[in-house]
């Protein structure tokens, strides 16, 4: 089945659909950690909200989670990454996938030049193994919360019971 083609060599059906799965993916993502900063916050009293603090959301997350929650995991590493994988996601969102107009396209060319079936000159283009690489790493991230949030709840429930 042939795709609609506006710029030479460029399925825009099948390129839009990619996208479409990045930025819902992403979406799931920054919705299930503010969730996560909102459970901690009520699991240890915390006298502060996640979005009352400085930053991005990821960072503010991060930060939240850390601090309050006393994770180790995910690594420094881990959400730099996952910082990228946002930077292409506000991208698509904020400039329509142009390299050129986002904020910090020196560091996007860089993350680009980095990943296997994250391409583009001028706009980005996805493949799908990019996609299947952000499901992957997305759903190891969101593990490694996971299990941070069931050693916060156990920790707690010891400190309760020496109560």
């Amino acid at each position: 089945m042939p795709g609609i083609t506006l710029r030479p060599g460029r399925e825009i059906f099948t390129d839009r659909l990619r996208a479409s799965f990045f930025i819902s993916l992403v979406s799931f993502l920054e919705a299930y950690l503010n969730q996560v900063c909102k459970d901690v916050a009520i699991v240890v009293r915390s006298p502060l909200k996640s979005s009352e603090i400085k930053g991005n959301m990821l960072e503010r997350s991060q930060k939240f989670l850390e601090v309050f929650g006393n994770f180790t995991r995910p690594s420094k590493e881990d959400w730099e990454f996952i910082g990228r994988i946002y930077d292409v996601r506000n991208a698509f969102v904020h400039v329509n996938g142009s390299i050129d107009d986002y904020r910090d396209a020196r560091r996007l060319r860089q993350f680009i030049e980095q990943q296997p079936g994250l391409s583009g000159t001028s706009y980005l283009e996805l493949k799908k193994e990019f996609c299947f690489s952000c499901l992957e790493k997305i759903d190891a991230f969101l593990e490694m919360i996971c299990s941070e949030v069931r050693n916060l709840c156990e920790r707690i429930k010891r400190f309760e019971s020496k109560k």
